[in-house]
């Protein structure tokens, strides 16, 4: 239909302009910061760190590309190219939406529009998997900065009490899927969702041991950036203490609910916090987190954009009709008849 398709292209250059405007605000935010505050004077410019930096980027996206590939691979078979795009386009969407949620629909999109509800099924068992892989190095390096008495007794109860709730939970989802899909499916609007949850079923403990794995992988590689860009800003911290460090500060950020939209500003004080319990010199660190921001997330989202408004996949991009189409067809109902309601403000 004429009019769908005129929306849609509204939609697609809404979503780049969102995308690029967005980055252009915060390179200019931290251009700003830079020439205010300078450089730390132990900055050393090293072309050959930073071309490892750009590296890993793209070593780090090819890796959650081969990731979602799996994810999906009893869904909906893809190559690794439109598992790369898929995972690009999510990307830009997500960098625009609280905690990155919009991610989801910019990989659903690139799926077959029967396919496209698994898909979601698909994307949060690879976030569990993820949070769960943030989780475990996060208590390694909680542990490790109790061990060396770095923090005070209040924060200690906090921490302690965060991380094992955390991991009973994240523990409890992962290895009990079948239960998960058991009480999903006694939620009166997902039942008829049965075929749906049937890919919960169909995860074995071996196939989800190696998506950790590669989860493991990727954060050891996005590990190594920081420490890469610690060094280029002339934080000279002890490698373990690094590492460390960097554990902290992914945990707090994964598990924290802040929106994409303030995430680089929360990125540069929780760094800044954690680096704390290893040296007073924190702004390399401050750098070195705004900076993978923009080297891992605010680039690449420049080209999920471009792909989602002007390349045209192998896969059909969903229309605004199509994509209301994969709801599911109790929750609409749901919708409708609480939506006829007269408003009692």
């Amino acid at each position: 239909m004429p009019n769908e398709k005129i929306l849609t292209r509204i939609i697609k250059s809404f979503v780049i302009l969102a995308a690029y405007g967005f980055v252009i605000y915060k390179l200019a935010g931290y251009y700003a910061s830079w020439k205010s505050e300078g450089l730390p004077e132990t900055f050393e410019w090293s072309t050959g760190w930073f071309l490892l930096v750009l590296v890993l980027m793209g070593l780090n996206w090819l890796l959650e590309a081969f990731r979602w590939k799996k994810l999906v691979q009893d869904i909906q078979n893809i190559s690794i190219l439109q598992s790369l795009k898929a995972v690009l386009s999510g990307i830009a969407i997500g960098l625009l939406t609280p905690k990155r949620i919009g991610d989801v629909g910019g990989r659903c999109m690139m799926m077959k529009p029967e396919n496209r509800y698994q898909g979601l099924m698909a994307f949060g068992l690879g976030s569990l998997l993820q949070s769960g892989v943030t989780l475990l190095f996060g208590i390694l390096s909680l542990l490790m900065i109790l061990a060396a008495g770095k923090l005070i007794p209040e924060q200690k109860t906090t921490f302690l009490a965060l991380a094992t709730s955390l991991g009973i939970i994240l523990f409890f989802l992962i290895t009990r899927l079948p239960s998960i899909k058991s009480l999903l499916l006694k939620i009166p609007w997902i039942h008829p969702e049965n075929r749906t949850l049937e890919y919960l079923d169909r995860q074995k403990s071996s196939h989800l041991m190696r998506i950790f794995a590669l989860g493991m992988i990727r954060y050891l590689v996005f590990a190594t950036q920081f420490v890469l860009l610690l060094n280029l800003f002339g934080n000279n911290i002890a490698l373990l203490h690094a590492y460390i460090a960097i554990g902290m500060m992914y945990f707090l950020i994964t598990f924290i609910p802040v929106s994409s939209l303030a995430e680089l500003g929360i990125r540069g004080s929780i760094a800044a916090f954690t680096f704390s319990f290893f040296t007073p010199h924190t702004e390399g660190a401050i750098l070195a987190a705004s900076g993978l921001w923009i080297i891992n997330l605010a680039l690449p989202a420049l080209a999920g954009a471009w792909i989602i408004g002007f390349t045209k996949n192998n896969i059909d991009m969903p229309s605004p009709g199509t994509l209301f189409q994969t709801l599911p067809r109790k929750s609409l109902a749901f919708i409708n008849r609480y939506s006829r309601k007269p408003s009692r403000d």
